[in-house]
């Protein structure tokens, strides 16, 4: 019977709620890029350098990044181009699409300054003469 009474004893023990992770636990690089980034501009060669200047981009879509490593991208009207998870360290980004018109993964050159993220693709779509997209964040 005392056996019995320490199985269920150490079963109960070992199905008490998990914590909950909380953004405050998350490193704070990986905490940067958490929250709503919208494209508003583009640098795109077309055959030489990349422009001097940002090409404006209004209602730009709309990246979602959320703790859990989820992460959502959708047009300004609210359609998904692509949805799945993310691998985010200080300077690269890869995105596994689970949804959406993106099929395959992605990864890119990331440069973080205060509200603004900067993406370079680095694999395996590749601009040959150079590509930039800045994304402002929204909260």
């Amino acid at each position: 019977m005392r056996l019995l009474v320490i199985c269920f004893s150490l079963l109960a023990l070992a199905c008490t709620e998990e914590e909950k992770i909380t953004i405050d636990d998350a490193p704070l690089e990986f905490r940067l890029i958490l929250g709503n980034w919208q494209l508003n501009g583009s640098k795109v060669s077309i055959g030489g350098p990349l422009p001097d200047d940002f090409q404006e981009i209004s209602d730009g879509p709309i990246f979602s990044f959320e703790l859990n490593s989820t992460y959502r991208l959708v047009s300004n009207n609210q359609h998904i181009i692509s949805e799945g998870t993310f691998v985010y360290n200080e300077d690269s980004l890869i995105i596994s699409p689970q949804n959406g018109e993106i099929e395959e993964e992605s990864s890119y050159i990331v440069t973080m300054r205060e509200n603004e993220m900067v993406l370079s693709p680095s694999g395996p779509i590749l601009c040959i003469e150079g590509c930039l997209y800045r994304y402002i964040k929204l909260d």
